[in-house]
């Protein structure tokens, strides 16, 4: 971590995206934990998983917004009504859905960046970068493969949070898969301009775009 950085910005940092692997187990602790090490001056090991911007829109939306029944979706019921409301208006459509559709949720991302909520602003504003400094920035495609490396420095034998697909391969995937033919039926204007608002999550490992046959693998991969 950049220890130019003063307690505060740390706090911000580390009580939103802290390491819980190695810190308290409460966020205040975990909070308080962090700004009594920068006090003492002490170095911190830092590190932060971000995933294929693609494949994060698609499982943002499926756990969040969908009519899916996952482990997110209650708590977002009233976002996903309004995005729904709103863009019901819009599109001149006159039922009243409780969940937008796919291609509603892209064009309400597009049109308002700056009200999306953690699951859907770019990672690099949640990750405090360039302002913050990492020592790890792991693909959540590879964390399982990362996952021993982050052990050894923070002796522990706790699992990386992962894609909750069973499947290993990143590319078989359901939000792979389902990002390659969602988004592949969008608008091209929609598209280009969802890239302009993650662009610079998208350069953070060089990701490759859906419509790749490594998608969504990093490109640098070798």
């Amino acid at each position: 971590l950049n220890m130019s950085l003063g307690p505060s910005q740390v706090n911000t940092i580390h009580k939103l995206y802290s390491n819980q692997f190695r810190l308290g187990r409460g966020a205040d602790s975990k909070a308080d934990d962090v700004n009594n090490a920068v006090t003492r001056g002490e170095n911190i090991f830092s590190f932060a998983v971000v995933r294929n911007p693609w494949t994060r829109l698609v499982s943002g939306y499926r756990d969040k917004l969908s009519g899916e029944v996952t482990p997110g979706r209650p708590a977002f019921r009233g976002l996903a009504r309004r995005i729904a409301h709103e863009m019901n208006l819009r599109d001149n459509m006159t039922n009243s859905g409780t969940h937008p559709t796919f291609n509603q949720y892209l064009r309400w991302l597009v049109d308002n960046p700056n009200k999306l909520n953690d699951h859907f602003t770019p990672q690099h504003l949640q990750l405090c970068i360039p302002s913050a400094r990492y020592d790890y920035v792991i693909p959540l495609e590879y964390s399982g493969v990362l996952n021993k490396d982050i052990n050894q420095k923070i002796n522990t034998t706790l699992q990386l949070s992962g894609a909750y697909d069973s499947v290993s391969d990143p590319r078989l995937q359901s939000s792979a898969v389902l990002s390659r033919e969602w988004l592949s039926q969008q608008d091209h204007q929609v598209i280009d301009r969802l890239y302009q608002i993650y662009k610079a999550d998208f350069a953070l490992m060089d990701y490759s775009n859906f419509s790749h046959p490594d998608f969504p693998l990093p490109m640098h991969r070798k």
